[in-house]
């Protein structure tokens, strides 16, 4: 896709966020009205599928950028790194900093922007 003047300022994460929620907005729950039939549950059954993966791929984008704006020790380890900002998402309380470090993240040099 070419870039255009109202689009070219917006990072690859920012673009992500964009696109995930003009998703969303056209992906209008199904209203039940009355009892449910086969129809009724199914219907959100597959639109929460498009959510998720929707989501997935923003949570996917969110992480990479991530990853390319860290510095790192000589030989990272990166699929760990991955899976410690994976597993952020459902715990934000855990210890991200610490962890990253101790995969080799480096805060407070200067990162490699990709």
């Amino acid at each position: 896709m070419a870039k255009t003047t109202a689009t070219a300022h917006f990072s690859k994460l920012q673009r992500a966020h964009i696109d995930l929620t003009r998703a969303l907005s056209a992906l209008p729950p199904h209203r039940i009205i009355g009892n449910a039939d086969g129809a009724d549950v199914e219907a959100p059954a597959g639109h929460l599928h498009q959510v998720f993966r929707l989501t997935a791929a923003y949570i996917d984008a969110g992480i990479l950028d991530t990853m390319n704006h860290m510095a790192t020790a000589t030989d990272p380890d990166w699929l760990k790194i991955e899976i410690i900002l994976g597993d952020a998402v459902n715990d934000p309380d855990c210890d991200l900093v610490g962890q990253l470090e101790r995969a080799g993240v480096r805060f407070g040099l200067q990162a490699q922007a990709a």
